[in-house]
């Protein structure tokens, strides 16, 4: 080898070592910005829990502002809350409870009323032991959650209306 072609070729490596420092910083740098500029926010949330021990009657059970169009049993209420979000104007109301009604009827009977009300059906989970109803009407969602636990239903409501 000529000393030229030496000297050439260390030029060329010495270039390609440069511009693989470079770009190393270059992305050093952009991976410091981009976590510098990460959002971070916070929910802005009000619950308000329904205090089961002290109600004196049954549809005090519900929280308030719970639609009543809902069949809900409340004599084995066993939670209520609602929960607001006035930055993205919606409330969300959850009744849990139990019942001796069998998985499969309580599954008909809210299946049959989403569908009485005009509520449009979308595809839940049906297994044996859990059954899940999700619906829609006027921008609101109503979820329904069954599971047998023992002998009884478990019924989960959550209804989500948007202002």
């Amino acid at each position: 080898m000529q000393p030229t072609e030496v000297h050439s070729s260390s030029k060329q490596v010495f270039a390609l070592v440069l511009v693989f420092v470079f770009l190393l910083a270059v992305s050093v740098f952009m991976a410091m910005n981009m976590q510098s500029k990460k959002i971070i926010t916070k929910e802005n949330v009000q619950v308000k829990n329904t205090d089961l021990k002290s109600v004196t009657n049954e549809a005090d059970k519900l929280p308030s502002g719970f639609p009543s169009f809902i069949p809900v049993e409340t004599a084995q209420t066993t939670e209520s809350y609602t929960m607001n979000f006035p930055d993205r104007k919606l409330t969300q109301y959850t009744v849990n409870f139990t019942t001796s009604k069998t998985l499969d009827q309580k599954y008909k009977e809210y299946s049959d009323f989403m569908n009485a009300n005009g509520f449009v059906l979308k595809p839940g989970t049906d297994s044996a032991m859990t059954k899940t109803l999700f619906a829609s009407k006027n921008n609101d969602d109503l979820l329904v959650v069954l599971s047998m636990v023992g002998k009884e239903t478990t019924v989960q409501i959550a209804y989500v209306d948007r202002q």
